[in-house]
């Protein structure tokens, strides 16, 4: 018998019904689409913000205080980092999330024709890494490099430079021309094959392999940092210190991807390092996305409370034109939670239909997102259950008070009314 109330009363009311379908799904869809979008926007964002610098730097452990010389920090440790143990940053649990690293030997070099000091430095160029997959290096790294002429080979055994553009303008170097350097007792030949400009302290420095300035400096296994570019989550503001968190506070934060913890997780991993989060870095990019997130909900939540407003519009009028069918069911015996339960039941099926296609609308909405960022992005899995649950509290939302106050109403008063 429910179900034949509840069917006759879809087809009696389809064109009111059609519109709280449609209110709902235009609502619920607007907000499943910004809730999608909330969740790939914070690692879109991070992603790109990567472009712009590493984000965390791995340096030996040292309690000396380090050298600073045109625009490098020359660690003043007795021992380095060890190069051969550059595979455990993307070795661990956070290995996802390791996008680039690049590491760095410093060396204060001489031009022996003007006499002028520079920091050469080694690093990797585009490698990949040994035992993984993975391919890094300073194109990966720093992205934001503009190179004149050429790459450095990684696998090439000619000794090359790229050199700084300022540095070019004080040696008198171009592209193509040899630049002798010397240090202490070592002295060699290097070929000029690119000059980069970054606009920052790169400009004063000279580029070569990794392997070139370990020969130079005598120890092929040292490191003097590391340069990590990883995708991190803002920590909220406010939050505990790690040591002051319950044992299940802390499970969730080790499970989340914060810059500590991944500097943690790498810390433990290299032997005698020390893995800080760059502060300035983390801290912006923190605020950026915390932004976004409250904007992108805030939009949701607008959507959503319009969503309300139709529903209870178009709810109202239904109900309103069934007054004189309540009061008829109420005569004839129906109790009030028999008349609501039909009236939830209608309102469930509503919300089911309605989230439904509000689910395709916001599927649509991230396929415009995804040609628009050129990433693919779709409602997650996880957000389906939310998104029907929302749209169903919709509906009951904009029915069952208008339900409620026509069963208060006195029913053979209303039957007068209504001619019945």
């Amino acid at each position: 018998m429910l179900g034949r109330l509840v069917l006759q009363s879809f087809w009696r009311g389809k064109r009111k019904k059609a519109l709280a379908v449609a209110s709902v799904a235009i609502g619920v869809g607007v907000a499943s689409g910004l809730l999608g979008l909330v969740t790939h926007m914070g690692d879109l964002v991070a992603e790109d913000l990567r472009r712009f610098g590493s984000n965390i730097v791995v340096r030996p452990e040292t309690r000396d205080v380090p050298l600073r010389y045109g625009g490098v920090t020359i660690s003043a440790a007795s021992r380095q980092l060890l190069e051969s143990d550059l595979p455990k940053i993307k070795q661990n649990f956070w290995r996802h999330n390791i996008l680039a690293f690049a590491p760095y030997l410093h060396a204060v070099v001489r031009d022996p024709e003007t006499g002028r000091e520079f920091p050469l430095t080694g690093t990797w160029f585009d490698r990949d890494v040994e035992g993984t997959d993975f391919r890094t290096g300073v194109r990966e790294a720093a992205p934001w490099w503009e190179i004149e002429g050429d790459w450095i080979d990684d696998g090439g055994d000619r000794k090359e430079l790229i050199v700084g553009a300022r540095l070019a303008a004080a040696l008198g170097i171009e592209i193509g021309e040899s630049l002798a350097v010397e240090r202490e007792r070592w002295s060699g030949s290097f070929l000029c094959v690119g000059i980069v400009r970054t606009g920052g302290d790169e400009e004063d420095q000279a580029f070569t392999r990794l392997d070139a300035v370990q020969e130079i400096l005598g120890d092929p296994d040292a490191v003097s940092q590391v340069m990590v570019s990883a995708l991190t989550r803002a920590e909220p503001k406010g939050m505990k210190s790690r040591e002051k968190m319950t044992p299940a506070e802390r499970e969730r934060f080790d499970c989340c991807p914060y810059p500590s913890n991944i500097a943690r997780t790498i810390e433990n991993r290299i032997a005698g390092s020390r893995v800080q989060p760059m502060a300035a870095v983390v801290r912006v990019e923190g605020d950026l996305l915390r932004k976004l997130e409250v904007v992108s909900i805030g939009m949701g939540a607008v959507a959503l409370v319009g969503a309300i407003l139709g529903v209870v519009a178009a709810m109202a009028q239904v109900i309103g034109a069934r007054r004189g069918e309540i009061a008829l069911m109420q005569v004839l015996g129906a109790r009030r939670s028999q008349v609501l339960g039909q009236f939830a039941l209608e309102g469930l099926i509503l919300g089911l239909v309605g989230g439904s296609i509000g689910c395709v609308i916001g599927a649509v909405v991230l396929a415009a997102g995804a040609s628009l960022f050129g990433i693919p992005m779709g409602i997650p899995l996880a957000l389906l259950p939310l998104v029907l649950l929302i749209s169903v509290s919709v509906v009951l939302i904009g029915t069952l008070p208008h339900a409620v106050r026509a069963l208060r109403a006195w029913p053979v008063r209303t039957l007068r009314v209504e001619g019945i």
